[in-house]
């Protein structure tokens, strides 16, 4: 998992509530994402993307 010092870098974001928030919402979505298999996430992506 990216820490938040990297998180803030990466979004050129200055450590703040707005990206202490931001940060919070990211976790959350990668949580939920491991609920997915690899597979099931590739596909929605590719249809996602214009490729399915």
């Amino acid at each position: 998992m990216v820490d938040y010092v990297k998180f803030c870098e990466l979004l050129e974001l200055e450590p703040s509530e707005y990206a202490d928030q931001q940060y919070q919402y990211f976790q959350q979505l990668a949580e939920a994402l491991t609920r997915f298999d690899a597979e099931a996430l590739a596909l929605m992506i590719d249809v996602g993307e214009g490729n399915g």
